[in-house]
């Protein structure tokens, strides 16, 4: 159930870590209050008073899905539902992001085990995109570029990757013959 305290999530403003500043002084800016008016306290404090913004909160969760295309977001759903599953059979927590878990998570994929079989290279870095997509979607960050994970797929790539099947040439008698008919 969605509730009022949910969609304000998504407009709470942050104040730098270290400041000592509590919410109440904090403007819509993102400031300090005494530096955005002067000694003022600014009207506007957090949370933002969602039941002002309903129509708007919902026009951004529009525009936030729109930002990928359905198939794509249920291909992403599935590579994280697949990771949770693999992380759970394998006792490992899946948040935050755990690259030398990542390093093996993506290694069983390229070399499969038991009656699953390999996938292909294009197949794991879809899943890599599925996954840094879900751990943006809770907050964490995941870099493709920790050594863990660039080694091991840089490995997967040169063992794995099969150049496109590439078709012959059309010749200069196949275009006549084209063009005759």
């Amino acid at each position: 159930m969605e509730t009022a305290e949910n969609r304000a999530s998504w407009y709470r403003f942050t104040v730098s870590e270290g400041e000592n500043v509590t919410e109440d002084e904090v403007t819509t800016a993102g400031e300090p209050a005494e530096t955005a008016h002067g000694d003022a306290l600014a009207e506007a404090t957090l949370p933002l008073p969602i039941d002002d913004f309903t129509g708007l909160v919902e026009k951004a969760r529009d525009y936030a899905r729109g930002a990928t295309a359905e198939k794509t977001r249920s291909a992403y759903l599935s590579d994280w539902k697949h990771y949770l599953a693999w992380c759970a059979r394998h006792g490992v927590a899946s948040v935050p992001p755990n690259v030398q878990a990542l390093g093996l998570y993506i290694t069983e994929l390229a070399a499969g085990s038991g009656d699953r079989r390999a996938l292909n290279v294009r197949t794991i870095e879809r899943r890599l995109s599925g996954l840094a997509w879900g751990f943006r979607q809770r907050g964490q960050g995941f870099d493709r570029s920790d050594p863990h994970i660039r080694e091991v797929m840089a490995g997967i790539r040169n063992k794995h990757l099969q150049p496109p099947n590439q078709k012959a040439a059309v010749l200069a008698d196949d275009i006549i013959a084209m063009i005759g008919t």
